[in-house]
């Protein structure tokens, strides 16, 4: 850190050389005025100075203000597991709890903690103790929360909670809450609402995120690696971040601001102190910050905050319809103009409220409500944030004339969803499509080969070491598969998916194994 006092002594010292060479040049050349000039000059540049530092201090006390004004509304969340009773001592003594038992025995018999030898001599105790055969809570994660109401509401990602069985808060002055319960839970956006019994909290502010603009200030809070209260800087790096396929609808602010593990949940203010994202996710090679982290902007946070609340679940709209982006390939193929802005619709759900009202195959949606439609994500975003029973209006242009057309929204469900076969249905760490000529070519398979390709994966998600890019699912549990919905009825229905697998090398047989 540079202190104050020691810049301005580095500028005048600067200053004085700067002043010396030139008073040198000057006389010279026997210019008396010259003296006068620098000192001038000196007493400008010393301005400059005060001037800077004035900013820099006006910064800096902003960025105080804001970790000051909200560090008592942000928290700790500790997700806990139940874990059967075991050993005392022996190869678990001293290890972290909620290291699995694989896990524990890979550390080795002269280890008590990591990286720790145990003292020479010391006895060891292998016989099961009376306290350690019932059931314990351990700790199995953590993240942070922001609390939105004086009464106990509480933000943070579904992530951070989906798999506990309890759930502590820890808050800015050290005391510790069990969460009451948790109030609703969203893993299409990966957001949840829990409750403490407690009152005269300190709730943050939800701001416009709209408002936030590439170059903007922001100050992330959080704990991360458990370092609780953490307070980072950054810019906003990019907004409307999506197909990232990190949640089923990415629409994210990108920062710099430095997000690790244990920031999930956690507020992403602006240098007003209101919430303009909940911290969500990274991309690191590393797992830690490598400078890009993604937050859900506090205008979708605010919808669904208040549905959760009010409705205990997240209601969206629904119209029936699978879209496609227009590219350039696309309106070739359809003969289409080269400027023509918008997506197509690539199919349509028979017994959905757009098929209802008319809309086709191969329609393309120019514009809805008289707002442009200019990516898929947009338009899937739009009609989700609709409420049930709601009026949208759809441009369409459809073998080259306009027309508008009335949809009537529905609301959403998962079953609606299956039974399109295609488009909002996300499987864990898997992106599928059904099989066709252009997939085929892509990927090198037979043109006729009937199945569902595998166009996404992620390396760490449970497909990840059974499948590849390029995979051609051909059955489930011996049942062919045509439709995204025959994959997402089986992971349902079973315990195990059994899966036909062809690539360019040849067929294969892979199986994954679900819970116990």
């Amino acid at each position: 850190m540079i202190h104050r006092g020691k810049l301005s002594t580095f500028l005048a010292v600067g200053g004085c050389l700067a002043v010396s060479g030139l008073f040198v040049g000057i006389t010279k050349f026997g210019g008396g005025s010259g003296t006068s000039q620098l000192y001038a000059q000196q007493t400008v540049s010393a301005e400059l100075a005060k001037r800077e530092l004035a900013r820099a201090d006006e910064l800096s006390g902003a960025f105080r203000k804001v970790a000051k004004a909200l560090k008592p509304s942000v928290v700790s969340i500790t997700a806990t597991k139940k874990v059967g009773g075991g050993l005392r001592g022996g190869l678990n003594q001293g290890l972290p709890p909620g290291i699995p038992e694989e896990f524990r025995r890979f550390f080795g018999e002269e280890f008590e903690q990591f990286g720790a030898p145990q003292p020479k001599g010391r006895p060891r105790q292998m016989q099961p103790q009376e306290d350690d055969m019932q059931d314990q809570e351990v700790p199995a994660g953590l993240g942070s929360g922001v609390i939105i109401s004086a009464d106990g509401y509480i933000l943070t990602n579904n992530h951070v909670i989906a798999q506990a069985d309890g759930l502590k808060v820890t808050f800015s002055d050290g005391r510790e809450m069990d969460v009451e319960k948790v109030v609703g839970a969203d893993e299409k956006i990966d957001l949840a609402v829990l409750k403490v019994n407690a009152s005269g909290l300190a709730p943050a502010s939800l701001g416009d995120s709209d408002a936030m603009e590439v170059g903007d200030w922001v100050v992330a809070i959080g704990s991360p690696f458990g370092l609780a209260q953490t307070v980072t800087q950054g810019i906003v790096s990019a907004t409307n971040r999506s197909d990232m396929q990190i949640t089923s609808y990415d629409d994210f602010i990108q920062t710099d601001a430095a997000i690790n593990p244990g920031n999930s949940g956690g507020p992403l203010l602006n240098l007003s102190g209101e919430v303009i994202g909940i911290n969500t996710a990274i991309a690191s090679r590393s797992g830690s910050y490598n400078g890009i982290g993604f937050a859900i902007p506090s205008n979708k946070v605010r919808r669904v905050a208040e549905s959760l609340i009010r409705n205990g679940r997240m209601i969206r709209g629904f119209v029936g319809l699978s879209l496609a982006p227009l590219d350039r390939e696309r309106l070739e193929k359809e003969k289409l103009p080269t400027d023509l802005r918008g997506v197509m619709i690539d199919d349509v759900y028979p017994e959905g409220p757009a098929a209802k009202a008319g809309l086709q195959k191969s329609d393309v949606v120019t514009s809805i409500d008289n707002k442009d439609v200019d990516s898929v994500p947009a338009l899937r975003h739009y009609i989700a944030d609709l409420s049930p029973g709601a009026t949208v209006e759809f441009h369409i242009l459809r073998g080259g004339k306009k027309e508008e057309i009335k949809v009537t929204v529905e609301e959403q469900t998962d079953d609606k969803l299956l039974a399109m076969g295609s488009g909002g249905i996300q499987l864990p760490g898997l992106q599928l499509e059904p099989s066709s000529p252009e997939l085929a070519a892509e990927y090198n398979l037979p043109e006729n080969a009937k199945g569902l390709v595998v166009t996404g994966i992620a390396s760490n998600g449970p497909f990840g070491s059974l499948l590849s890019l390029g995979d051609l699912i051909v059955s489930v549990n011996g049942k062919p598969v045509g439709k995204v919905a025959d994959m997402a009825v089986a992971l349902r229905q079973g315990r195990s998916l059994k899966m036909e697998v062809m690539n360019q090398e040849g067929r294969r047989v892979v199986e994954l194994r679900i819970g116990n």
